[in-house]
């Protein structure tokens, strides 16, 4: 019994813990500024990568990454992104 009176403290106390800070607001603003920062950093990874491999296959590769992470519609946006670039 002491164990899930523990457990239902732990909860609780977490749950306010988490209410009183500003972590969703703090998670959204991460998100924000990842969404405009990525653009100007796959830039910098293909100048980077592009060198070694060829700017080509550095492209292509992070097409087809993207697309197993999070779909072809995904994936030709940001295709379309690094050709606009």
């Amino acid at each position: 019994m002491k164990y899930l009176k523990f457990i239902w403290e732990l909860l609780k106390e977490t749950f306010n813990e988490w209410n009183n800070s500003s972590a969703s607001k703090d998670s959204a603003s991460i998100a924000y500024y990842a969404i405009f920062s990525l653009p100007g950093l796959l830039i910098i990874v293909i100048w980077i990568a592009g060198i070694f491999f060829g700017d080509e296959a550095i492209r292509g590769e992070i097409t087809r990454q993207a697309s197993g992470i999070a779909g072809k519609d995904i994936a030709d946006s940001i295709q379309t992104m690094i050709m606009s670039a």
